[in-house]
């Protein structure tokens, strides 16, 4: 197998008319952060410790990280493309929502100490 990335890469693709390019793809992501039950309150220093430490999960997903065609797009932030590429060829190409069976991005808001109740609302 390549790997799941380039699998559904190839069969988002693949559901292209043949003349069209995919320069992005939207993934969504579910976030999750420290505490909730069964969480384990080990040292933060142990092997595991952040996601033992870490069972409360958004009970949604949400929209949140491109997959973007570095040809396409000349200026990317972390959620989206910002300028693209104004070549006649890919200039406003499709943009597909993978769904999230095929992919998701598992946002993680309370890695480091400093960022410990960042996210109240899971």
């Amino acid at each position: 197998s390549s790997g799941a990335l380039l699998e559904v890469l190839e069969l988002q693709e693949s559901e292209l008319p043949d003349d069209e390019v995919l320069p992005f793809l939207q993934v969504h992501s579910l976030s999750f952060a420290r505490g909730g039950p069964g969480a384990d309150e080990t040292s933060d220093h142990d092997r595991g410790a952040i996601l033992a430490t870490s069972r409360l999960r958004v009970p949604w997903y949400y929209h949140h990280m491109p997959v973007l065609d570095p040809a396409t797009c000349i200026c990317a932030g972390p959620h989206m493309c910002y300028a693209e590429v104004g070549d006649q060829h890919r200039y406003g190409g499709l943009s597909k929502e993978v769904p999230p069976g095929q992919l998701m991005i598992h946002h993680y808001v309370e890695m480091l100490p400093q960022h410990r109740g960042r996210c109240s609302t899971l």
